[in-house]
């Protein structure tokens, strides 16, 4: 018996180390927003509700990508539906600091990156459940969600060491550049 929980030999620790990273990196730019909501509100004019619906189109997007991407994942290569999701959130991502100028435009993008989110995640899980079907697979999904996690905390923390030297969105660009 090696370091990884029965089942698991280290190409599929590489693989899953490498589907973890990918998500990890993927999400830098998800907290972005929040960490510059005091200047996207003074600069676009939002109000605190404004501010919220911006940020509830991302989770808006999650909830329709739910329902429409991952019965696809039972039609189509879930490989395809990844690598495509990545796309579109990683697009979404770079294009709201270059063109977001208000509550609909940001909105917009938001929903997108939601959108791709999900597409990420969910059929990441099940790239995950299909490759540790004989041992592991908890260990595996929880290495997932924690790079999830831990993308979340890594974006707030770096963008808003940013900001400090940035505009915000130059900050936000870099993280959505570095999510590519």
């Amino acid at each position: 018996m090696g370091p990884w929980p029965q089942g698991v030999d280290a190409r599929s620790a590489l693989w899953l180390f490498t589907i973890a990273l990918t998500l990890f990196v993927l999400l830098l730019p998800v907290a972005s927003y929040i960490a510059a909501l005091p200047f996207i509100k003074d600069e676009w004019g939002l109000n605190n509700t404004q501010a919220g619906a911006v940020y509830s189109a991302y989770l808006a997007g999650y909830a329709v990508s739910a329902l429409l991407v991952i019965p696809l994942t039972d039609r189509l290569n879930t490989r395809y539906i990844f690598l495509a999701a990545t796309a579109i959130s990683a697009t979404a991502q770079v294009l709201f600091p270059l063109v977001a100028h208000g509550m609909a435009s940001g909105a917009a993008l938001m929903a997108l990156a939601g959108l791709g989110f999900v597409g990420v995640y969910m059929p990441g899980l099940r790239l995950i459940s299909e490759r540790f079907s004989q041992g592991g697979r908890g260990m595996a999904m929880g290495t997932f969600v924690t790079a999830s996690y831990a993308a979340h905390a890594a974006s707030l923390a770096t963008t808003g060491g940013l900001m400090s030297a940035l505009e915000w969105r130059d900050a936000y660009l870099v993280m959505a550049l570095a999510s590519i």
